[in-house]
């Protein structure tokens, strides 16, 4: 045994302790010991090193080593977590809202791999590392579900339930997850199989009637009555009678419950403060609760008033109740014991609640993927065919889980688009995690699944949409929680086997009897306006904004197409900061301001973009669109075009930057413009005058669809379009670097050889961007590669 003095590589002398090091043991031994002593979560991650010594990575290493060693978390020093500086009250909170998964982006692009932001006085980390999130999910010493003030649920906390809205370490959650898992287990959903079908064939009427009317409709819409039909027969035993007919209304539970969520996500993004005051959305959100709860207090009373029952083996009970409330009150344990009344109809409305809204959302982009990337339907309805499915078949969970293609299919879309709220898991002490990062007590660290899904270190091509990508081995030695649709740890998704059952049944039959197509790029009209419907969708329809609910403030910016200006948009619960876009005319040097808007929202969301909000309803002259607000931060990377300069951009000639920022200004909108082109839109104007600069950081946005084109993947002359673009972007590059300054040391020498390779290389990918024969011009899938790899 010998003792050595530990301090914390990045962190004061006071941190340093003195341990006992046992020469006997092994390495990993010592790793556990020092990781007890100072906190750090995964004890494999920790090295050693001294000056005089450097790195320690064996036992014998320490006999003679000087103290103090130095703690190093996976080759890092121990430091505070990132993230952006915000303003006075708001915080980070504009940086951040409407736009949050976007952002979110951008701020791990920006900051690595956990940051955090302080929103509104709420102060909340995000990471998209699956070595950090298995470590959360974990829960244990660390971590755990702990819904406090700073947690995204804390609005809704529901004490009582148990699962979803409860604590881990309350009474509630051992007690109602005991009962309730086996109502949810695979035993059980295969009991729930014939129902689910019963579900798509009520489905069948409405949507056979669209069929024959040759008439589109919005699949969240009914897709979200598919999951709250399914659920509300399980759960409660309910026919909510959504397809008697076409406009058959939502039931006022399921209704109220959407609503419930959309009013949670409004009050929980302004801070705890803002849920204290007594009108507006905390109001309303107060009195739905209420109102919800009422609904399911009767619901459950219908079940169980007046009806002699007996009790039921908990590991059975499923088997024989007419639904979750009859088998949470049927259902015993090996001791008798029941679950407590008190926790019944708090657990049943978590899981009406919490059974429908994500489902019906993947659902929705189950279809929406199958109608969108070509093959992919077909591919089903033969795999199907191959397996025998017919009209007739009576769907089992043996044959449902037995379609190889369709279950790498739901993979992918879960993968690309999954539906899952970001799952949040508070810290229980003060903790260093993977990466280094020193994490206070108390801290809710979201974790970001769509981040980590599409985070590319992880995945190939993440933007991609690859079901074959899951029967390659790369993916089936993917790492430890990169993969997480529906969560992890004890606090998973506890009904995640009936959605992906559901699921499974559902999309089959509607693929069996129907083929689907994407009709047109037109905002969809919600008709009385359902606004939580469609909340967890990325690329969701631009909605229409009241002219008069816009306060147009001053000038921004003037370009070919119109006249964008500082606004406000008011609504009844707040007065948000936007961009307002106003056109010119009905035809502008660029064209149609229609389709600016059309190439706006197929563009989708994308961390170098600009993102559209709304469409502008009711001026008394002009078209416009709402526009996210950017930060002040961002300037234009270009001057205005002249007549003078109009076929190549000219700067200010403060505008110098390091070559490092140039790459990643070129990295960013090549990334844009890949996006574009898989979608199918040619931007058309992609100059240095549409983009915005971040000149600290490096992260630009691509603005200004005004010269858009969309045109179609499966076209003869769609690879030549984006070569054609490739030529514009030649052009940039060649602009960039001449803007890269260029620094000279003490001894009079120039660039660093690093610099000057990264030079070289850039001037390299110019040429090839510029080649005059179009076809062998790199691909902007290539010209990001190239980027990432210089």
């Amino acid at each position: 045994m010998v003792k050595k003095t530990f301090n914390l590589v990045g962190q004061p002398a006071s941190s340093a302790q003195v341990i006992e090091v046992d020469l006997q043991n092994n390495f990993d031994v010592l790793q556990h010991t020092v990781a007890q002593h100072f906190s750090i979560a995964q004890p494999d991650g920790i090295s050693f090193q001294t000056e005089q010594d450097g790195v320690l990575d064996d036992l014998d290493n320490f006999t003679d080593a000087a103290s103090p060693i130095g703690i190093l978390v996976d080759g890092n020093q121990v430091r505070d977590v990132p993230g952006p500086a915000g303003i006075p009250i708001a915080g980070s909170y504009y940086e951040v809202y409407p736009d949050h998964l976007g952002n979110h982006q951008r701020l791990f692009e920006q900051y690595g791999p956990v940051f955090k932001t302080t929103d509104m006085g709420r102060t909340t980390y995000y990471t998209n590392d699956p070595k950090v999130a298995d470590v959360c999910f974990a829960e244990g010493g660390f971590w755990s579900k702990k819904i406090n003030s700073d947690h995204p649920l804390y609005g809704i906390k529901d004490p009582m339930a148990g699962v979803f809205l409860s604590d881990t370490d309350g009474e509630a959650w051992k007690v109602v997850h005991k009962f309730l898992a086996p109502a949810l287990s695979p035993k059980a959903v295969r009991h729930y199989t014939p129902q689910m079908q019963n579900t798509a064939e009520q489905a069948f009427k409405v949507f056979d009637e669209f069929d024959q009317k040759e008439e589109a409709w919005n699949v969240y819409r009914y897709m979200f009555k598919v999951g709250s039909t399914a659920i509300g027969k399980l759960a409660l035993n309910m026919d909510l009678h959504h397809f008697d007919s076409l406009d058959a209304p939502l039931h006022d539970l399921v209704k109220s419950v959407g609503e419930n969520l959309e009013l949670n996500k409004q009050v929980s993004t302004m801070g705890d403060w803002y849920s204290h005051i007594p009108w507006g959305a905390p109001k309303k959100l107060k009195e739905n609760k209420l109102h919800v709860q009422k609904m399911v207090e009767e619901a459950v009373a219908n079940v169980t008033n007046g009806k002699q029952t007996d009790d039921l083996p908990i590991e059975d009970a499923a088997l024989k109740a007419s639904c979750i409330v009859d088998y949470l009150v049927r259902a015993t344990d090996q001791n008798g014991n029941k679950l407590p009344e008190k926790y019944r109809s708090n657990a049943t409305l978590v899981t009406v609640g919490a059974g429908f809204i994500t489902t019906a959302s993947l659902l929705s982009w189950m279809l929406f993927s199958i109608a969108s990337y070509p093959g992919n339907q077909e591919r089903l309805l033969q795999e199907l065919v191959d397996y025998g499915v017919t009209e007739d078949t009576e769907w089992t969970p043996d044959l449902a889980n037995s379609l190889p293609f369709l279950g790498i299919l739901i993979q992918e879309v879960q993968r690309l688009h999954n539906p899952s709220y970001q799952p949040g898991r508070t810290a229980l002490a003060d903790v260093i995690i993977p990466g280094g990062y020193r994490i206070p007590k108390d801290t809710v660290m979201i974790i970001g699944i769509h981040h980590i899904h599409n985070n590319p270190k992880i995945w190939d091509d993440p933007a991609k949409f690859n079901p074959d990508r899951w029967n390659t081995d790369k993916v089936k030695s993917r790492p430890k929680a990169s993969y997480v649709p529906f969560a992890a740890g004890q606090r998973m998704c506890i009904g995640f086997n009936f959605a992906l059952e559901e699921v499974r049944v559902i999309i089959s039959m509607l693929i069996y009897r129907y083929h689907f197509e994407k009709v047109g790029q037109d905002p969809v009209d919600w008709g009385d306006r359902e606004p939580w419907i469609y909340i967890y969708a990325f690329f969701g329809p631009l909605d229409d904004i009241v002219w008069e609910q816009l306060e147009v403030q001053h000038l921004l910016g003037e370009g070919a197409s119109g006249i964008i200006s500082k606004g406000a948009w008011k609504t009844e619960s707040e007065k948000k900061p936007v961009a307002v876009k106003l056109f010119k005319g009905e035809l502008t040097s660029d064209g149609s301001p229609a389709d600016e808007m059309n190439a706006c929202i197929t563009a989708g969301k994308h961390p170098n973009l600009i993102d559209p909000i709304g469409k502008i309803h009711g001026h008394p002259e002009k078209k416009g669109l709402v526009l996210e607000l950017i930060p002040p931060v961002y300037i234009n990377l270009g001057l205005p075009p002249t007549l003078e300069s109009c076929t190549r951009d000219s700067f200010h000639p403060d505008m110098v930057f390091t070559v490092e920022t140039c790459k990643n200004i070129l990295l960013g909108i090549a990334s844009a413009a890949e996006h574009l082109h898989q979608r199918g839109i040619k931007h058309g104007d992609l100059y240095a005058h549409n983009i915005l600069l971040d000149k600290s950081t490096g992260h630009a946005l691509l603005g200004d669809f005004g010269a858009a084109t969309i045109y179609s993947k499966d076209h003869d002359c769609s690879e030549m379009l984006e070569r054609l673009e490739v030529f514009a972007f030649g052009h940039l590059v060649e602009d960039l670097l001449g803007l890269v300054e260029h620094k000279v040391d003490e001894a009079g020498s120039g660039a660093s050889e690093k610099d000057a390779m990264k030079i070289e290389e850039l001037n390299s990918l110019h040429w090839k961007c510029s080649n005059p024969i179009v076809m062998d011009r790199p691909s902007f899938l290539e010209v990001r590669e190239e980027l990432e790899g210089i």
